[in-house]
């Protein structure tokens, strides 16, 4: 590698300056002058931690390809929009942090990448996808100075170390040399800045590198580290070190000369960061604030904080500096966050009281006049009474406790200066008229008026163009006074005006003046004519009027307290009310001028309106345009050349509105921001974004995501807060809608469809206007919904009508089938009558004879024991006479429950004991067919309203069976069932064999009996107990059948709906 070392011996520098007097004492000159200016021309605006910012410590600025700003401090990264500060962290990091969070500097590369060096690691931002990762993996730190070439490679300090990463290979390389600072030069060379006070200038492409000595070798190593180097348009570097101040090499000559800043001779200051902001202008960060330098002219600045001014920087340790592309200066601070300065904002010039330095004595301006000698005298109504020296920019404050000022109080509300006549209204002092060259009281006047009424309260005072001085007082009595200075009297002026106050005055190019009353409207008098009277406004109630203008068009304009800007034309009739609706700020309006350029500028409640006399069009310049306050004061106005002045209750404001009439750029717009659900999206794999919403042009989302919001922001910083922005959402609105102090508009349960949302912004003061910016918004069907469920509905339905004309035709196959079966089921039940019936018949047939044949056997079964040998023989035939009994009275009972004629009477009965009685009936027919009957009841009675005989037959009907198909035990169970419905149950259980599965319920049919059954029966025991038991609304079933175990479950509720309690009514007869 070849190097070239030149030494420069600063003698040689200091040798040529005193060769040339002319050019030391032009430096000389212009040194002092720099310093001797006093005026506060820079304006700058704070945004700290309390606005969003990470860190109060501001360590690296950055203004990227698409305008967002990036701010790089002790805790990280911010992007700022000009509305809100976006922290970003890395992913990776458990803590949220960039390496170690303290970022030392930031690039964007010719791809848009941002580039983040902190002190523990290199970080790369993709704004395409919204990621930040780590790169490359270095084991090195305290990376710095990154800067990326034409070739998109990224330079940087590492550990002051220079690397170069080049993308496109991805190849890191150590160029193995040691700086403390990099700059990017002209023609791809690299300029650094090394410890021992040398410059060195390095060409990659050759590999050479040529140091330049800057610092005497001689001085203390403490000395000489330079700290930031800056390439410059006239063929120089700007060089800064860390003690030895701000120098300049010029390329040409190799030249190296000190730049003093604001001091001469100070060369200690520690230049942290050098920028240029325009032609032949210089910013530079040090660590005792901040240097504007005019290379042209040799000039120096320095700007510093100062305490109590809320417009000064916010701190004097300064690390960083950028331009953004509107012009405008960002400066990062050590302790006071970030600090902006708009050349735009600065246009309004403003004055206002600062502790411990020459300025105003008081924030409220109520009164403004000039003298034509460059000064304006400004009345207060906090800190009485001041005069402005325009040249010097210095103040005069008339607030010593002299008897002059005692007598003048702090509250000024009326001033007028006529020649060197200074006439001061004071609230509740009265008048005084001073001589403003010599100070000196002319009159004292405590109360002005006539002899009838007086007032001590003054509103306003005004020259008539023939020199008569007029006044307009509290009192609603004196109406306008003429003041005759020789005489010093005061006449009243006119005879209509009385019973209102008087709070302006003025006299049109005709001669006619005009008051401004309180209540009573606009009053006029013609002093030639003696002609007066009074103009009302339109409005309800009448508005106080505060003043009174003439345009160049001899146009009559009165400004309200709340009936806003009424326009009176030449023939003075009403013409038109300006209002909120037409474009004003405010309804309260104060004073108006009219500027060189036929505008109207009007003071309002809620800022400043410029009004265009040719379109009538109004912009509303506020406080984030550079205003101190957005409330304006009474009185105050005055036009001195091309200058306007207006007092506001924070201070004096100054400009020229021919600055106002350029046009700028118009900044761009980006969506900034999605939510969902109120849940920030960012791209990834199972987001709606695929790509930073800033980048993206369609969204598509699912129906579960239609509640959503979208952010924007035009990127124009220097008043975010009053773009006036406008939405649309075609396929949802038709209308433009307006947003006041919101950049974000939500939608809630969006309808599945293809929207369009469009966006516009527009400058507050008209002086740009923005594209349209325009999102394409799909909202996806739920799935019931696609055409994909469509053509499965459609295939459903097909299917729905084959199934239908399948079910149709299986119906009345079903139907027809259904008649058959109903058919045979009459045949059946036909039957099945006549079965009953012949049945019936024969049981009648049969029910006598056995009547007549058991009433003989009877009689002879008491004489049997008579005839032995024909016992046996009788006592069979009296068996099967009772046993036919039986049958037929069951088959009547059976015939009576089918055709509801068997009726019952629910009485009172003791279960228990019928149950009790029936086992005993039964033991002896169990013994000998070797069956174990037994009875066991939970409960030690229980009654229940039965039939009593129904229920015998129910029972006895069941122990029958029982004994018939039991093994070898049958055991009855009683027990009470907890339920609503109080019931009881009787189980019957036997040890027979088991009835199959498939007979469970046919075994209560009539005539039913199981197949192959060879025990004796008819089939109807069971059929009855179960008819008898439904007319008990009771239940009879068979519960579980398996071999060794068959129970039948019989349950009765305890009561009826129809009861015969036999006890009660037995008693009753008693």
């Amino acid at each position: 590698m070849n190097m070239e070392l030149v030494n420069i011996p600063n003698f040689f520098i200091f040798g040529s300056l005193m060769r040339s007097p002319l050019l030391l004492l032009m430096i000389c000159v212009s040194m002092l002058s720099s310093f001797t200016s006093r005026a506060q021309l820079h304006y700058f605006k704070h945004y700290q931690k309390g606005n969003g910012l990470s860190h109060n410590s501001v360590t690296a600025i950055l203004q990227d390809s698409r305008g967002m700003l990036w701010v790089g401090t002790k805790a990280g990264l911010n992007r700022f929009d000009g509305y809100n500060f976006k922290y970003y962290a890395d992913p990776t990091n458990s803590y949220d942090a960039i390496g170690d969070n303290n970022i030392s500097s930031l690039c964007e590369d010719r791809s848009g990448m941002i580039w983040i060096g902190t002190g523990r690691g290199l970080f790369k931002y993709d704004p395409y996808l919204d990621r930040i990762e780590q790169f490359p993996e270095l084991k090195i730190s305290r990376f710095s100075n990154l800067l990326a070439d034409a070739g998109n490679s990224i330079w940087f300090l590492a550990d002051n170390q220079l690397y170069r990463y080049e993308q496109r290979g991805n190849k890191l390389t150590d160029l193995k040399k040691k700086a403390l600072c990099l700059a990017q030069g002209k023609k791809n060379t690299l300029w650094l800045g090394h410890s021992n006070g040398s410059i060195e200038r390095f060409e990659p492409v050759m590999g050479k590198s040529k140091f330049v000595q800057l610092i005497d070798p001689a001085f203390p190593e403490s000395t000489k580290p330079i700290s930031k180097i800056l390439e410059t348009d006239s063929h120089g570097l700007l060089i800064g070190t860390y003690k030895q101040g701000l120098k300049f090499y010029n390329l040409s000559s190799g030249m190296v000369s000190d730049i003093q800043l604001h001091q001469p001779g100070n060369t200690q200051t520690v230049i942290r960061d050098i920028i240029a902001s325009g032609k032949d202008e210089y910013w530079i960060g040090s660590e005792t604030g901040l240097y504007i330098y005019n290379s042209l002219s040799r000039n120096s600045r320095r700007l510093q904080k100062i305490p109590g001014d809320e417009y000064s920087l916010s701190d004097n340790a300064i690390y960083a500096v950028c331009k953004d592309r509107q012009n405008n200066i960002w400066i990062g601070t050590y302790f006071g966050g970030l600090n902006y300065f708009s050349a735009e904002n600065a246009r309004f010039k403003k004055y206002y009281p600062i502790y411990g330095q020459n300025s105003i004595a008081g924030s409220a301006i109520k009164e403004l006049a000039g003298d034509g000698r460059d000064n304006i005298w400004i009345g207060t109504e906090d800190g009485g009474l001041s005069k402005l020296n325009l040249t010097s920019g210095s103040f005069h404050n008339y607030n010593a406790a002299d008897a002059i000022t005692l007598r003048l109080g702090t509250n000024i509300q009326g001033m007028l200066l006529d020649q060197d006549r200074l006439y001061v209204g004071s609230y509740m002092h009265g008048l005084q008229v001073l001589n403003a060259r010599t100070w000196t009281i002319q009159a004292s006047y405590p109360l002005i008026g006539t002899d009838a009424e007086k007032s001590d309260f003054i509103t306003c005072i005004y020259r008539t163009k023939k020199g008569k001085i007029l006044f307009g007082t509290l009192n609603k009595s004196l109406g306008i006074l003429a003041y005759d200075p020789a005489k010093r009297i005061f006449t009243k002026i006119g005879k209509s005006l009385f019973n209102s106050s008087v709070q302006a005055i003025f006299e049109d190019h005709s001669g006619v003046i005009w008051a401004g009353t309180k209540d009573s409207g606009a009053y006029y008098f013609d002093p030639t004519s003696g002609r007066e009277g009074f103009r009302l406004l339109r409005n309800n109630p009448v508005f106080q009027i505060n003043g009174i203008y003439e345009d160049s068009s001899y146009a009559l304009w009165l400004t309200t307290d709340g009936g806003g800007l009424v326009r009176l034309d030449q023939e003075r009739k009403f013409s038109r009310v300006f209002t909120k609706k037409s474009g004003l700020p405010s309804n309260v309006t104060f004073r108006l001028l009219e500027d060189d350029h036929k505008n109207l500028w009007i003071s309002t409640l809620n800022g400043l309106a410029r009004l265009k006399l040719s379109s009538l069009k109004i912009n509303v310049y506020t406080q984030e345009n550079g205003l101190p306050t957005n409330q304006f004061n009474y009185n105050s106005a005055l036009k001195m050349g091309e200058r306007l002045y207006f007092g506001s209750i924070q201070g004096l404001v100054e400009f020229k509105p021919g600055q106002f009439e350029q046009h700028v750029s118009r900044p761009p717009t980006y969506f900034t921001g999605l939510q969902i659900d109120n849940q920030e999206v960012r791209p990834g794999r199972n987001s709606p974004l695929k790509k930073a919403i800033m980048y993206t042009d369609t969204l598509v989302l699912r129906h579960t995501q239609a509640s959503f919001s979208l952010a924007f922001a035009t990127l124009d910083y220097t008043a975010p807060t009053a773009i006036k922005y406008q939405y649309r959402m075609d396929g949802l609105d038709k209308h433009w809608n307006p947003l006041n102090g919101n950049r974000s508009v939500y939608f809630t349960d969006l309808a599945p469809g293809d929207y369009i949302f469009l966006v516009k912004s527009e400058s507050s003061i008209g002086s740009w206007t923005g594209a349209e910016r325009r999102l394409y918004v799909k909202i996806l069907p739920p799935f019931w919904k696609t055409y994909l469920a469509y053509g499965i509905y459609l295939l459903c339905l097909s299917l729905f009508f084959v199934m239908l004309i399948g079910y149709y035709l299986r119906r009345l196959k079903r139907k027809n089938k259904d008649k058959h079966l109903i058919f045979e089921q009459q045949m059946q039940q036909e039957m099945y009558q006549a079965k009953i019936e012949f049945f019936t018949h024969i049981t009648h047939e049969i029910q006598t004879p056995l009547t007549l044949i058991d009433g003989p056997v009877q009689v002879i079964g008491e004489k049997i024991d008579n005839w032995p040998e024909i016992k046996e023989d009788f006592l069979m035939i009296r068996k099967y006479t009772n046993r036919l009994l039986e049958l037929t009275r069951q088959l009547l009972d059976f015939r009576k429950t089918e055709v509801n004629g068997f009726a019952l009477n629910f009485v009172r009965t003791d279960v228990n004991e019928v149950i009790e009685e029936l086992i005993n009936n039964f033991k002896l027919q169990a013994a000998k067919s070797g069956i174990m009957l037994s009875f066991d009841s939970q409960d030690e009675k229980i009654s229940a309203f039965v039939d009593k005989e129904a229920f015998v037959k129910i029972c006895g009907n069941l122990i029958s069976n029982g004994v018939k198909y039991a093994k070898n035990a049958l055991r009855v169970e009683l027990s009470l069932l907890k339920s609503e419905d109080p019931a009881f149950s009787v189980r019957f259980i036997n040890d027979g064999s088991a009835i199959p599965v498939g007979y469970h319920h046919k075994i209560f049919n009539p005539f039913f009996r199981l197949p192959g059954e060879q025990k004796e029966g008819t089939g109807i025991g069971l059929s009855l107990a179960a008819s008898l038991t439904s007319l008990h609304n009771g239940t009879l079933n068979l519960i579980e059948s398996r071999v060794g175990r068959t129970v039948f479950e019989l349950v009765l509720p305890l009561h009826q709906g129809i009861e015969f309690n036999l006890n009660e009514w037995k008693g009753g007869l008693e």
